[in-house]
């Protein structure tokens, strides 16, 4: 995607100015969303006044001058306020450089010039305007409010003190001050996002006006008489607009023509935003859930370490149900199966012991070994009394042992000892699978005793040939570790 310093194109640039009450942050998932699909968009901050010497309204007419200082003249721009921004976009259009080539509204109030914001609001609720013009006068700022009072509608902690910290409560010069008056406005074509009842009068003033207008069903912040009212976080996202794009009136000239070209981009920059703008403050509103996600790819048999996982949170309907809900049960354990970069990591995919699930091992194949298959009878490995994790010694008979006569012992291959204190793995049955302690035939459906075939031994890589080699050329004999501490030993 081009900066904003590019030439100019027919896509209006996004502008998004957030309420007085806030900061760029309510705005913030739908600058995010929108630069996802294409959109080039930025979100405007009230200017800075410590001394409070300019009035209330110029601040956020001087934030969104200032966020537009490196854009070109001739580029196109759409804007989109929210709130108590709304009836300030005629006195940005006239402040801005740029052309204008739609403004949206989301659950905002419409330009009245001349008109206070508490003169707006009497004109809607005369009881509430009058219980906040004595609360000001009290010298009491709005909204004040707290953790808890967003708690609900904001369950996400992060979000929730992401916004609290912007949060702006404002005093009697910002709600008694008069906004200002703009001629000939509006000058480009004009849309209107309702999701609250306390914007319907507003909406419908659009929809009179002719504007494209659509409502998502959503609720208010905390109560009014609580706070001032604000925009509205919506339940649910509304649908992706598949409307078709309103055209202007028929023009005679090349210039009117270039118009309906201008107000067809113009259509598609409202509706585009506007659905954003529901998704955007619907996600922000969902309850989040907490899960493990692979950082990087974890190969089979790999111990699970912290550099490998993350913990993020999802709507709680995009977690799986088997999936880890914390870093603790994820480290420490082993992967079954390939985990790759981005998944979820499912817990039926983790084992405790490595190889346990793909191999049927019931120990774990210590650093620096391999499993080895030894075939056996019964007879060589303690008549099959041995389980997973037992240590035993290996020792390797030739088979000419068993050719000579008593007058040739005398120059026989000697008996050695292959490996001391190794590991069982697991093991198998002559078919392969794994054996099947005989006493627990009765839980079983096997109609015949299985029979042991071989044993899984950890042995030291370096010794790998050794051990092979010795199994063509001698019968392997496995007898129990005598110093019994479970721990592999060199062979």
């Amino acid at each position: 995607m081009s900066s904003l310093a590019a030439q100019t194109r027919a896509d209006p640039l996004i502008v998004l100015i957030p309420s007085p009450l806030l900061g760029p942050y309510s705005w913030s998932l739908v600058g995010q969303q929108l630069r996802a699909r294409g959109w080039e968009a930025l979100v405007s901050a009230d200017l800075r006044d410590p001394v409070g010497r300019q009035p209330c309204w110029q601040r956020t007419v001087g934030g969104v001058e200032a966020s537009l200082r490196h854009v070109p003249d001739e580029r196109s721009i759409a804007l989109v306020a929210h709130s108590g921004a709304g009836p300030l976009l005629g006195a940005v259009a006239t402040a801005v450089r740029q052309p204008i080539a739609a403004y949206l509204f989301v659950d905002a109030g419409l330009p009245r010039g001349g008109v206070s914001r508490l003169d707006a609001i009497e004109a809607e609720n005369p009881a509430f305007a009058a219980e906040l013009r004595a609360a000001l006068d009290a010298g009491q700022r709005f909204p004040a409010w707290t953790d808890e009072d967003l708690r609900e509608l904001v369950p996400d902690p992060h979000r929730r003190h992401a916004l609290l910290d912007e949060l702006r409560p404002r005093g009697a010069d910002y709600w008694t001050e008069g906004l200002p008056t703009v001629s000939r406005w509006p000058n480009a074509p004009c849309g209107y996002l309702q999701f609250s009842p306390p914007y319907r009068t507003a909406a419908e003033r659009a929809r009179r006006a002719g504007w494209p207008t659509r409502h998502s069903a959503g609720r208010p912040f905390p109560p009014a008489r609580r706070s001032v009212r604000r925009g509205r976080r919506a339940r649910r996202s509304a649908d992706r607009t598949r409307h078709s794009v309103p055209r202007p009136p028929r023009s005679r000239s090349t210039e009117g023509s270039h118009a309906m070209r201008t107000n067809r981009g113009a259509y598609v920059a409202i509706f585009a935003v506007a659905s954003l703008a529901a998704a955007g403050v619907y996600y922000l509103a969902q309850p989040r859930a907490e899960v493990v996600r692979a950082r990087l790819d974890i190969a089979v048999l790999s111990p699970i370490t912290s550099d490998m996982v993350e913990l993020v949170l999802v709507s709680p309907g995009d977690r799986p149900a088997d999936s880890a809900t914390s870093i603790d049960e994820v480290i420490g354990q082993y992967a079954a199966m390939p985990i790759l970069a981005g998944q979820f990591v499912d817990r039926r995919a983790l084992e405790s012991t490595p190889g346990a699930q793909a191999f049927g091992f019931g120990a774990p194949l210590p650093p620096g070994y391999v499993a080895f298959a030894i075939a056996v009878e019964p007879g060589q490995a303690l008549g099959g009394a041995l389980t997973p994790g037992a240590v035993v010694d290996v020792i390797a008979v030739p088979n000419a042992l068993k050719t000579l006569g008593n007058a040739d012992l005398g120059s026989a291959p000697e008996a050695t000892v292959l490996g001391e204190g190794l590991i069982v793995l697991a093991l198998r049955t002559v078919e392969g699978r794994p054996f099947i302690d005989p006493s627990d035939l009765a839980r079983s459906a096997t109609a015949l005793p299985p029979r042991l075939g071989s044993v899984v031994v950890a042995v030291p890589a370096d010794a790998l040939t050794r051990f092979a080699s010795a199994s063509l050329t001698s019968t392997l004999y496995l007898a129990l570790h005598a110093a019994g501490d479970g721990q592999p030993a060199s062979p």
